[in-house]
């Protein structure tokens, strides 16, 4: 019966690091999005962007302006601190970015300008 206990114990352990390890790299994936947007520059490109926030939940375009949404994400490591994230980029670079609202455009209005209100 000893080599049972020790066995029992050794799977304990296994679990427990591997429960370990699966928090900790479910709170780094989760990292969050406001800290991420201290490594963007106005000028990067798309694909640049991208490489740092992941692909956004949704965008609107017109014209040469294109803006990026990421909804509902961590503003800082407090689940309650939430924002919806707007990234403008006009001729593929981008020129301001931050907590936003993206307004859809009407179907028939002739602006060429996305409608975002920045908080």
């Amino acid at each position: 019966m000893p080599i049972t206990l020790f066995a029992n114990e050794d799977f304990r352990m296994k679990k427990l690091v591997l429960l370990t390890i699966t928090i900790g790299v479910l709170l780094f994936a989760g990292c969050v999005t406001g800290e991420k947007m201290t490594s963007l520059r106005p000028g990067m490109s798309k694909e640049e962007v991208e490489k740092i926030l992941g692909r956004p939940d949704g965008f609107e375009a017109a014209g040469t302006q294109e803006a990026y949404k990421y909804s509902k994400r961590l503003m800082s490591g407090r689940s309650w601190d939430q924002a919806d994230y707007v990234l403008l980029f006009d001729g593929g670079k981008l020129v301001k970015y931050g907590p936003g609202t993206i307004y859809f455009r009407e179907v028939h209005s002739n602006t060429q300008n996305i409608n975002i209100h920045w908080h």
